[in-house]
């Protein structure tokens, strides 16, 4: 029997779906058929591979801080839909310290980089460590000279997905009292109360650290034995993959793929380092030539596959006659590759 007539044939109850349905239609047709042939065949199989569930959420490694202001995250806070109520305020510039959540909201009329400046301004202390997004309000010689000057090591977040993951969390939390209040108001204007809600939230008790952000301003070594705590439950058991497996990446955290419809790669990568964290294995990619991929990769952001036999062509660019075989070879660009990888082919199929 070969699974391929089941799995591609748009008739059959176990096509095109997952290994559990396949085996399930196998079986009826093959008794002696084993679970894991199933397993092993489908994972060969691109049409599978390629759409598989890609997971977002999972424990990413921890901001490793031990002592309030050694490490802040800032990110900006959209509220332009509501800048005609609330004095045309259009951003929020939201910051949190990593160790107690602590945190402010300062309005702005803009994101300049001025603006930004003098909201950093508002707030009486200074931490040691800044990290925020690579957006252009951030990232410009004015804040870069302002920080330099106050000795904040600035540093930006190369994730796509989770850029400053507590202070993102805080922006929902934020914006989540902020349209209640406005429910319960009947009213779109926040800006007269923004300062009672923040006070609210750093009052209020915090899951992670298990106290409010102003407790653990008093008590941080509290804080920070929770936040261990908080980290250790979050742990789960993996098998490591090994140096040197080829593997896909999820796209939701590639940067080489837009506008496709595959939640993976059509890019392979390679395996050069495995490291073992408390939250999973974390990895070291390289590309196609050996290039090494700026990113750590979690173990949910990638999955192993075979070195594949043939590979497919995105299009052909030109064609020549060789000057020494004297043969036909084709400039191709490969699917799902950059630009880089564009080579001359003999064989084109």
């Amino acid at each position: 029997m070969e699974l391929s007539k089941i799995y591609f044939d748009p008739k059959s109850p176990g096509s095109f779906g997952g290994v559990k349905k396949l085996y399930q239609v196998a079986k009826e047709i093959n008794p002696k058929i084993k679970f894991k042939e199933v397993d092993a065949w489908i994972r060969d199989q691109d049409t599978y591979n390629l759409f598989r569930r890609s997971i977002k959420k999972f424990p990413r490694l921890p901001i490793l801080v031990d002592r309030i202001d050694e490490q802040w995250q800032a990110d900006i806070m959209d509220m332009t839909w509501l800048a005609k109520s609330n004095n045309n305020i259009k951003y929020l510039l939201n910051v949190i310290d990593c160790l107690s959540r602590y945190a402010w909201s300062i309005p702005l009329k803009d994101k300049s980089a001025l603006s930004v400046i003098n909201a950093f301004r508002k707030i009486e202390r200074k931490p040691e460590k800044l990290q925020t997004d690579q957006g252009k309000e951030f990232v410009n010689r004015y804040l870069k000279e302002y920080l330099t000057n106050n000795n904040v090591n600035h540093f930006t977040s190369t994730d796509d997905v989770i850029k400053c993951a507590i202070v993102e969390r805080f922006n929902r939390t934020l914006r989540t009292r902020i349209y209640r209040y406005m429910h319960f108001k009947n009213s779109q204007r926040y800006i007269d109360t923004l300062d009672e809600i923040i006070d609210a939230y750093n009052s209020s008790y915090h899951r992670t650290i298990k106290m409010s952000p102003k407790q653990a301003l008093l008590y941080p070594s509290k804080a920070l034995s929770n936040i261990f705590k908080a980290q250790k439950k979050n742990m789960k058991k993996q098998t490591a993959y090994k140096v040197g497996d080829f593997v896909r990446i999820t796209r939701a955290k590639s940067i080489f793929e837009k506008g496709a419809t595959s939640n993976w790669t059509e890019e392979l990568f390679k395996i050069i380092k495995v490291k073992k964290t408390p939250q999973g294995y974390i990895y070291r990619l390289v590309d196609w030539s050996d290039e090494p991929i700026t990113s750590v990769f979690y173990h949910d952001e990638i999955f192993p596959v075979k070195e594949p036999h043939l590979y497919k062509i995105e299009k052909i660019l030109r064609e020549r006659i060789n000057p020494v075989t004297k043969k036909k070879e084709y400039f191709v660009k490969w699917l799902g590759y950059p630009n880089k990888f564009n080579s001359w082919v003999e064989n084109v199929e």
